[in-house]
C-alpha cells in the first residue's frame, strides 16, 4: 500500500447522506481507485492525516503500556458504576493499541478516524468486525464528551471491555508476527 498517497484528497461532491451535506473521498491503494470513505458536513478529512515517521519501538512499547493502563482504569470504573468514563476508558486503550501497530509501521496519525480508516484498509481480515466496534466506540466517545444525549449503560461498557481485551490481542498478535 502506497502510504504517501492513503490520504489525499479528490474534490468534495454532494452526497444523499442524511446527515452530511457533502463528502470526501480518498485516493486508496496504488491502482488510484475511488473509495466513498464517509460523509462529514465540514470536509473533516484533510491531507497528511497519516504522515509516514521513523519507526519506534519505544512509541510501540509506550503505547501498548498506555492501552493497558486505560483497560485496567476502565474495569476498575465499571466496578464502580462510572459506565461512561469506563467507556471512554475502554475505547483510549483501542486506540492506543491500534496506535502501537502504526508506530510499528512507521506512521503516525492526526485523526481518530484516519485510524479506522488504515485499519480497514489493511488489516480487515485479522480484526473481523472488531473493526467496526473500534468505529462505533470511537462515535460514542466523542458523543460522550462533546455531545448532549449520551448516556452509556452497564451493557454498553461491559460490551466495550469485552471487545478491547479482544481487540488488545489481536493487536499484540499482528506486532508479533512483524517481528
Amino acid at each position: 500500500m502506497d502510504i504517501d498517497r492513503l490520504f489525499r484528497l479528490r474534490e468534495p461532491f454532494d452526497c444523499t447522506h442524511p446527515a452530511s451535506a457533502r463528502c470526501e473521498q480518498l485516493v486508496l491503494g496504488s491502482a488510484q481507485e475511488l473509495k466513498h470513505a464517509h460523509c462529514f458536513s465540514d470536509g473533516f478529512l484533510t491531507e497528511r492525516k497519516l504522515r509516514k515517521i521513523e519507526i519506534s519501538l519505544e512509541k510501540v512499547k509506550s503505547s501498548l503500556i498506555v492501552s493497558e493502563n486505560k483497560l485496567g482504569k476502565s474495569k476498575e470504573l465499571f466496578e464502580a458504576g462510572f459506565f461512561e468514563e469506563s467507556v471512554v476508558n475502554a475505547y483510549t486503550s483501542m486506540f492506543h493499541s491500534a496506535r502501537a501497530l502504526l508506530y510499528r509501521e512507521g506512521i503516525q496519525e492526526k485523526a481518530h478516524y484516519a485510524v479506522y480508516i488504515y485499519l480497514k484498509e489493511k488489516y480487515s481480515r485479522e480484526l473481523g468486525s472488531l473493526i467496526e466496534s473500534f468505529l462505533y466506540y470511537q462515535q460514542s466517545r466523542k458523543e460522550i464528551l462533546y455531545g448532549f444525549n449520551h448516556s452509556s449503560n452497564k451493557d454498553e461498557a461491559e460490551n466495550i471491555i469485552d471487545d478491547a481485551e479482544r481487540f488488545i490481542d489481536k493487536i499484540k498478535v499482528i506486532l508479533e508476527l512483524k517481528k
